[in-house]
């Protein structure tokens, strides 16, 4: 009979704050120039991203995590490891996945994995190294999501938890737990099953399900006069217009140059609402620039495409006064409560403070891509945005879409810019 494998890992005198995630896994599988999944590989090419290299192959290697937490109880499994993320592939820390493998027919851990309180099941999850942002602040995606999240509660937002992680107990750095998203994800947030699930990304990639629902409804938007009551009627029926105007804040607020970013996802469950819901995801290319209106709102050449999803059918929306009405609406909203200084600052600083006594060590461990006063620079600078970043915004909107005295008076008349 074979024997089951045993792991124990010893982490002695390096105490942390915060949470502690220990992957096993050999050498070779990590390193090794022909299979090694963080290695270069001899399919490496000189241009970045370096496609053709081995972190770009997709390979799953067998490995096994382990979980510590002071708060809940954590988690010893066997697992499958591979390189998470897009063009953040070829930077030097890179991101990775994690996938349960075991001899159950759905292979999962239970645990308190983000500290909410509540146990949830997970078959999947990906520890994030800070990706575009990893030689910056190191919590703009968490910040942004987070921030968002306060006051849009039908936005499917991934939940995060910042860990120190170790691989075969060396010591790799600040990472965060983000959930996968996936069918499992979207089955979690909407309360459905997990076989229920379409999910579409940037208006043409079908990931799961089936798209013609999808194209159903872009086809509809894209041949009818959404200012019409029973069209408008329509796309509310088969959309969460909320969330869609609470994304598109959160984009604009935030400067979000990867408008390719978008995911929609439905559900066929018979407890489902039936509509299009909007995940709110990766910012990690946010306020390198002040991004103008036009670029959240304009269709240009894609009319006549999907790759805009997004911005096409805010656009088509605006025709509507009562659609219009509700993005005021919105937009008051988080201007006195989202994006005022005081929000964003206490936002920003909890994060700030969480991280900040992991983050010298991180950058002791990648001195070529981040120092540690950089960072300390970077994040003065990066808080010195919010007083002033919702004043610009609300400004840029009141030129682009033409804000009228009247609805100037009625909704932000009182925030005293």
């Amino acid at each position: 009979m074979r024997s089951r494998e045993s792991y124990h890992t010893y982490i002695i005198d390096t105490p942390h704050s915060l949470p502690v995630i220990n992957i096993t896994v050999n050498d070779d599988d990590l390193y090794d120039h022909h299979s090694g999944i963080y290695a270069d590989g001899p399919g490496y090419t000189t241009p970045f991203p370096h496609k053709g290299a081995n972190y770009w192959k997709g390979w799953w290697k067998k490995a096994h995590v382990e979980f510590y937490d002071s708060v809940s109880k954590g988690f010893s499994e066997n697992c499958e490891l591979a390189i998470f993320g897009g063009f953040s592939r070829a930077l030097a820390k890179k991101s990775f996945k994690i996938r349960f493998k075991n001899n159950s027919n759905s292979p999962s851990v239970v645990c308190d994995l983000f500290a909410t309180g509540k146990p949830e099941e997970y078959k999947k999850f990906v520890l994030r190294s800070g990706s575009q942002d990893v030689s910056g602040v190191m919590v703009r995606d968490e910040f942004f999501t987070s921030l968002m999240q306060q006051h849009s509660p039908n936005l499917l937002i991934q939940q995060y938890r910042p860990v120190a992680l170790y691989i075969n107990a060396e010591y790799f750095g600040l990472y965060y737990i983000r959930e996968k998203i996936d069918k499992n994800f979207v089955a979690r947030k909407l309360n459905v099953s997990n076989d229920s699930i379409t999910i579409m990304m940037a208006g043409k990639y079908c990931e799961q399900g089936s798209k013609a629902k999808y194209f159903d409804f872009m086809n509809f938007v894209g041949s009818h006069d959404l200012s019409l009551p029973q069209n408008y009627d329509y796309v509310k029926k088969n959309f969460d217009v909320e969330a869609l105007i609470d994304f598109k804040l959160g984009e604009m607020y935030s400067c979000n140059l990867d408008l390719g970013n978008v995911r929609y996802v439905r559900s066929d469950d018979k407890k489902s609402d039936g509509k299009w819901h909007i995940v709110f995801y990766d910012l990690d290319a946010t306020w390198q620039k002040d991004a103008d209106w036009s670029l959240y709102f304009s269709i240009g050449q894609f009319a006549n495409s999907m790759y805009n999803p997004n911005n096409r059918l805010v656009v088509e929306l605006l025709k509507n006064p009562d659609f219009r009405r509700l993005f005021m609406e919105r937009l008051s909203m988080h201007m006195h409560s989202t994006f005022t200084t005081a929000n964003t600052q206490k936002t920003f600083d909890d994060l700030i403070n969480t991280i900040k006594p992991e983050m010298e060590r991180n950058c002791e461990r990648w001195p070529n891509v981040l120092s540690y006063t950089s960072w300390l620079a970077k994040v003065e600078k990066f808080r010195a945005k919010f007083a002033t970043r919702n004043k610009i915004m609300l400004n840029n909107l009141r030129n682009g879409l033409e804000i009228t005295p009247e609805e100037n008076k009625k909704y932000f008349a009182d925030l005293g810019f």
